[in-house]
């Protein structure tokens, strides 16, 4: 007699040295009950400590395909499973109990149903209940439901404890992100290895971008926390997530009941940041300017939102036709020998718009950028203006800040001492066993405690280390500019630094160039010091520098604007008077006319 087949579906730790324990312990475990129950273990399907609560699993999914259902991945917010013409590859399904196979009642019963009519019976360990018996749908619509209340009254308390501790400072996630992990004591530490791929990935990343990013990591064999590949996608979570400042941001999204499928996102206002969380791996500075690099790669249109945009072009969104006003596209194009050549193209002329301005190849852009001196532009007034602006300001501010902050340490040093005497007058009055005393003291002391931590939190907020690192950036700032004014040379990187943007016409290219100055920092001032702010003031013009085009049209033309003006020198030469003579005989015309 042929043997039935049967599959095991279980959930596993996401450890993978526990994950390994667990999978050979329960393939042991299932082969001596298939042994007895004279079935064939097929496989085991084991999902890594995913709820039961939706269906969205890579594991139960893949059973589901092999016992003949598809997942239909269209339906965002709903787990529906459609019967296919697939022959069933086992007959039975067995898991050790309903909360294992789904704490959703209607997944749990849909899915037992259509399983059924393909000839798939689920065997459930705990209370020996199967879909083969003749009761099964009260007895599984009672288990389902009692599993689901279940998880919902979990789910509640489990929010409910993670609000609390976000709202009392304390960081307690389910899993915590890559670069950091708990010791023995249960304390956040940084894994020292993370950290530094951390802080490589935030500093590469305004040069490389995602993509060269992750194809390094995983070229060099560096795994993600759960040991898999890099992807863009990948690096862009580290990037976006705050966590590497030390700094936490929780509370930020939410199901409407336990068994949805979808997160929605909550308001910012109901978003909880939780101060030195972790320990710091980045600086605010350079998160922030992680921050403006990753949005300005995304094309936020409404007809193109989210397209990301090229990272490795150095003159993207630089140039401009200076026909139509619009801006150039990079086109690579293979010529021969299969080399590659890059140029850019006025937009309107892409989409034949009628615009005729011609393209121009980055090998004419980096030329013309050669050719150019911009050592002159580096001598201005405004930036020593901003500078004096800035130092004076922030000095004023820091000084007020730290008297503040020190007033307020007296006060919370104040209370402290307050509410430790309360304590002891509690605890003394508690052995003597006055109650009405200990009561008495015991509002007072709650009184003092919501004081002293009213204190706590104003004197969190006054960030001094802010304006210090603002201070420090300005400075760092102020160097750069003294070494470009000092600097006899620019190198190209350097030039592209500061470019602005192109300006194309079909005989001329014109360079556009913004000197260092202290506009970031003093936005950065304005909107920590908000009450207090520094007029920023005149945006400085762009500087522009034209550089003759060299294709065979535009030396035509330069070459016979050089043939007319020689001639007209040449001619001006040899008739020195000529003009003169003209003009008198013109005054002689005009001063006949009058007479007559």
């Amino acid at each position: 007699m042929t043997r039935k087949r049967a599959v095991v579906y279980t959930r596993v730790s996401t450890d993978k040295e526990e994950q390994k324990l667990s999978l050979a312990m329960q393939r042991e475990v299932y082969e001596e009950y298939c042994k007895r129950e004279n079935l064939e273990l097929v496989d085991i399907f084991a999902d890594e400590g995913f709820s039961g609560t939706n269906a969205r699993r890579e594991k139960f999914i893949e059973m589901m395909y092999r016992a003949g259902l598809d997942f239909d991945e269209r339906i965002k917010d709903s787990d529906i499973f459609h019967t296919s013409d697939r022959e069933p590859e086992f007959d039975y399904i067995i898991t050790k109990d309903v909360s294992r196979y789904a704490r959703n009642e209607e997944i749990g019963m849909s899915t037992a149903k259509q399983l059924r009519a393909l000839g798939v019976y689920i065997r459930f360990e705990h209370g020996g209940v199967s879909t083969e018996d003749k009761n099964w749908k009260l007895l599984l619509t009672i288990l389902f439901s009692v599993a689901e209340g279940y998880s919902q009254d979990l789910s509640e308390k489990i929010k409910f404890t993670k609000e609390h501790n976000a709202r009392k400072h304390r960081y307690r996630p389910a899993r915590l992100p890559y670069g950091f992990t708990w010791d023995k004591d249960r304390k956040i530490v940084k894994v020292p290895e993370q950290a530094g791929i951390v802080e490589y990935i935030f500093n590469s990343y305004a040069e490389k971008g995602g993509m060269i990013l992750s194809k390094e990591l995983n070229e060099k064999n560096i795994p993600t926390q759960r040991n898999h590949q890099w992807s863009n996608d990948k690096i862009g979570r580290i990037i976006k997530n705050r966590i590497y400042t030390g700094t936490a941001v929780v509370h930020q999204t939410y199901k409407d009941d336990v068994t949805s499928t979808e997160r929605k996102r909550r308001d910012e206002s109901e978003f909880i940041i939780i101060p030195n969380a972790v320990p710091r791996i980045i600086s605010d500075e350079q998160y922030e300017e992680a921050q403006k690099v990753r949005l300005s790669r995304v094309n936020t249109s409404i007809k193109k939102r989210g397209r990301k945009v090229s990272y490795n072009d150095i003159y993207f969104q630089k140039i401009k036709c200076g026909v139509c006003g619009k801006g150039f596209k990079k086109h690579t194009t293979t010529g021969s020998g299969k080399k590659k050549k890059i140029n850019y193209m006025c937009m309107s002329r892409v989409k034949h718009a009628g615009c005729g301005c011609r393209g121009v190849a980055l090998n004419n852009l980096n030329k013309g950028l050669e050719e150019i001196n911009i050592n002159y532009l580096a001598d201005t007034m405004k930036e020593q203006v901003q500078y004096k602006k800035l130092i004076d300001s922030l000095a004023k501010e820091l000084a007020r800040v730290e008297g503040t902050r020190k007033q307020l340490q007296e006060q919370i040093d104040r209370l402290d001492s307050e509410c430790d005497g309360l304590a002891d007058n509690i605890k003394e009055f508690s052995e003597k066993g006055n109650t009405k005393l200990v009561n008495r003291y015991e509002k007072k002391f709650d009184i003092k405690s919501n004081e002293l931590e009213e204190l706590e939190v104003q004197l969190e907020s006054i960030n001094v280390e802010k304006i210090q690192r603002l201070k420090q950036k300005v400075e760092q700032k102020k160097d750069l500019i003294q070494q470009l004014k000092k600097n006899q040379s620019f190198t190209n990187e350097e030039k592209l630094q500061l470019l602005q943007k192109v300006v194309v016409t079909d005989l001329e290219l014109e360079y556009f160039f913004t000197m260092p100055n202290y506009d970031d920092e003093m936005q950065e001032f304005n909107s920590i010091f908000k009450d207090s702010p520094i007029k920023v003031g005149l945006q400085p013009i762009p500087h522009g520098i034209t550089v003759r085009r060299n294709h065979k049209e535009a030396k035509v033309h330069w070459n016979q604007l050089v043939e007319d003006y020689e001639a007209r020198e040449q001619h001006e030469s040899d008739y020195p008077y000529e003009d003169e003579v003209m003009l008198d005989a013109q005054h002689y015309e005009n001063w006949e006319e009058a007479k007559g």
